[in-house]
């Protein structure tokens, strides 16, 4: 189960990183894009977050700076509410719920490139 899940993972980032190298120029010809919200990342988001306990490298990478780490490629994130928003530049990559418990985040209703987010993750 636990292998699954991780070539799960493996595959949903790789489709990321090449689906957003094809998409990940910006119509806009301004200035970088903000965060969301004003409010900023909440402290308990931020970090680093595992699909399991028994791998060494976290699924993604939440930062204080308002950026989602994935695969090594860094994208805009914004938190409204209980609401995780990922983007690229004006591009959404996908939103998802979320509920903290200590230092487990059960992710819920992703969509687009979070859509098959469903499963406890811990940061470490």
């Amino acid at each position: 189960m636990k292998k699954n899940i991780i070539s799960f993972i493996g595959i949903l980032a790789m489709a990321l990183v090449f689906g957003l190298a094809a998409v990940s120029c910006s119509d806009d010809s301004g200035g970088g894009g903000g965060g969301g919200g004003g409010g900023g990342i909440p402290s308990e988001l931020v970090g680093k977050w595992y699909a399991s306990t028994s791998t060494t490298t976290p699924l993604f990478e939440i930062t204080s700076g308002n950026k989602f780490i994935l695969g090594g490629a860094d994208y805009d994130v914004s938190v409204s509410d209980k609401t995780v928003t990922v983007k690229q530049g004006s591009t959404l990559v996908g939103t998802f719920d979320y509920s903290i418990s200590g230092n487990k985040m059960t992710p819920s209703n992703g969509t687009v490139a979070f859509a098959g987010l469903n499963y406890t993750l811990t940061k470490q």
